[in-house]
């Protein structure tokens, strides 16, 4: 974050560049790129948010599968053992 000295410091360089007259168009569009980069950065956070989710449920399914394939095993060992 910027303080205010900073601010009226680059507010004076803004003036002194600019001019009074295309400040505001200046200053509209420096707001315009803030909000638009803003809205790009929200639109991939969600999107990766989702592709997130989406490889933890398959994650866990994976889990869930290997779990399952070591207890059948186990059993079949346990069972094989009883059958000899």
């Amino acid at each position: 974050m910027i303080g205010s000295a900073e601010f009226a410091v680059i507010a004076v360089l803004a003036l002194l560049l600019f001019g009074p007259e295309k400040l505001p168009e200046f200053a509209r569009s420096l707001g315009n790129a803030v909000a638009e980069y803003r809205s790009a950065a929200e639109e991939l956070e969600n999107y990766m948010q989702k592709e997130l989710s989406v490889f933890e449920n398959e994650a866990e399914d994976i889990a869930r599968d290997l779990n399952i394939s070591t207890e059948n095993r186990h059993i079949s060992n346990v069972s094989n053992k009883i059958n000899k």
